[in-house]
């Protein structure tokens, strides 16, 4: 965010190795809306051989909206995680409080973490909410040796076991 509150566009970028050159992948891919509502913070990535790269997607937000609405982080515009097939994006679970991170668990799940402290795991039928309001903007999620248990870290530097 820059001194007008104003978010301050996140870029994706990949490194070739036919050319030995730095490629911008654009972000404005991924949402046809608005020019003030296009994916602006691209929060972290997640990838897997198997499955491919995730963008892991924090919504945009309006200052003014932020500051009526004094009880939220963000205006709801396209939060979510969405996966990059080196060409095109795909929105596969959208999240209008924001994802933080997310990872691939060992069975090839996703898991995901939100700004308002709720952990979702991928199903068949879409993603669903693991654990709901843990703790607020929790950070990240990583697994451990045992396929039965994640960690979860908040940005107050707590770190949660869960035993699935």
């Amino acid at each position: 965010m820059n001194d007008s509150w104003n978010w301050v566009g996140s870029c994706l970028y990949r490194y070739n190795f036919s050319t030995n050159l730095v490629e911008k992948i654009s972000l404005e891919q991924i949402d046809e809306r608005e020019e003030e509502e296009k994916v602006v913070l691209a929060r972290s990535l997640t990838y897997s051989k198997e499955r491919g790269l995730f963008i892991n997607v924090m919504p945009s937000f309006d200052y003014f909206w932020f500051e009526e609405q004094n009880f939220g982080f963000w205006k709801n515009y396209n939060g979510g995680i969405y996966r990059y097939n080196g060409e095109n994006f795909e929105k596969v679970f959208e999240n209008l409080d924001g994802i933080f991170n997310s990872g691939i668990s060992y069975d090839g799940k996703i898991y995901a973490v939100d700004a308002y402290g709720n952990v979702f795991v991928e199903t068949n039928e879409g993603f669903e909410i693991l654990v709901k309001n843990l703790f607020i903007m929790l950070k990240n999620v990583s697994f451990s040796n045992n396929k039965n248990v994640i960690y979860l870290t908040t940005f107050g530097g707590g770190t949660y076991k869960i035993n699935l």
